[in-house]
């Protein structure tokens, strides 16, 4: 069995409302039977032996049709959350700023992020790393949403691609995940 953290995009926010109980249900529904949701975001923890691709399309399918909405899920197993952590770590981050990671499957959307980033106007200290698992962001708290950067990454455009988190959030996930 592996450990996994489904981090689902756009739970309770811009009107997709759902009550983590509900989620959990949903998961023990399709067989999950010891999922834990974390905080109010859309993150839930569980064990699975199924292929990643596959089960992602078993989660994608069963959330769409439990709570009528297109669900976008994005798998990392402890180990993959370890490296995020790790190469967090590596990055100091100021007092006033914010340091998210940003999921991502899909390389292109990778790829295309990073190209925009290096032509984007950037707060002082706002910074972007790559790696396998995703992308690490740093921006000043409150420019989030309003940074170019950040309307482009968490836009419309990559509703498929890509969810964000807090690294604080990532830390509690693997704090409930790792052995």
């Amino acid at each position: 069995m592996t450990a996994y953290c489904a981090f689902l995009r756009g739970i309770n926010v811009n009107g997709v409302k759902m009550d983590m109980q509900a989620l959990k249900d949903a998961f023990t529904a399709m067989g999950f039977l010891d999922a834990v949701t974390v905080l109010n975001t859309g993150n839930v923890v569980f064990t699975a032996r199924s292929e990643v691709k596959a089960l992602k399309l078993l989660l994608e399918r069963g959330l769409s049709e439990r709570f009528s909405y297109d669900a976008h899920v994005f798998l990392r197993s402890t180990e993959q959350i370890a490296e995020i952590i790790e190469r967090a770590k590596l990055h100091p981050v100021p007092e006033e700023y914010h340091l998210y990671f940003l999921l991502c499957d899909d390389l292109n959307a990778i790829i295309a992020l990073k190209t925009f980033y290096n032509t984007a106007r950037h707060a002082d200290y706002e910074e972007l790393v790559s790696f396998d698992s995703g992308l690490l962001w740093q921006i000043p708290k409150g420019e989030t949403l309003t940074s170019e950067f950040g309307k482009e990454a968490l836009g419309r455009q990559y509703t498929a691609s890509l969810t964000s988190r807090n690294m604080n959030t990532i830390e509690k996930v693997y704090a409930l995940m790792k052995p």
